[in-house]
């Protein structure tokens, strides 16, 4: 399930942007990892603290280098970006069908999400949604129907 299958003649992987041959991941070898990235997102391993692109390789018996490579030519960002956005795609979601979640505070949140501290968890939910956590959790109750079609 390789996301804009794209392969060279000789069976490498292409650069999205550029077209170019990467130097030595097969389209094989990225069709496996994207399969089990998918799986780590369905099965909300991002969501483990303590999970790491070395780590994550490792349990994967990858190259880190091939994984991160791979999230980088074809999900066009990195592997922190990557956990990160997973992370901020689960708060959301459970702040929005979670009334319990909702009252946790953003520290106790940021740590469900897989977050080491509440700041770094923040900052990437503004940058996400442009809004601060309390501020999102505060407005969602008042407005559970304008929130709930976003």
């Amino acid at each position: 399930m390789m996301q804009n299958k794209e392969c060279s003649p000789q069976g490498r992987a292409l650069d999205l942007h550029t077209k170019e041959e990467t130097q030595d991941i097969s389209c094989d070898i990225v069709e496996e990892l994207l399969e089990k990235l998918d799986r780590f997102a369905r099965n909300k391993k991002y969501l483990n603290s303590s999970i790491s692109l070395n780590k994550r390789a490792k349990e994967r018996h990858t190259n880190p280098n091939y994984l991160s490579r791979v999230i980088i030519l074809k999900m066009e960002k990195t592997f922190s970006q990557y956990l990160n956005d997973l992370r901020i795609r689960y708060a959301v979601n459970e702040l929005k069908t979670n009334k319990i979640f909702r009252k946790y505070s953003t520290k106790a949140i940021s740590e469900e999400c897989g977050f080491n501290f509440g700041g770094t968890f923040s900052r990437v939910f503004y940058n996400t949604t442009g809004l601060k956590p309390l501020y999102y959790i505060k407005n969602l109750e008042k407005n559970v129907g304008y929130w709930l079609s976003k």
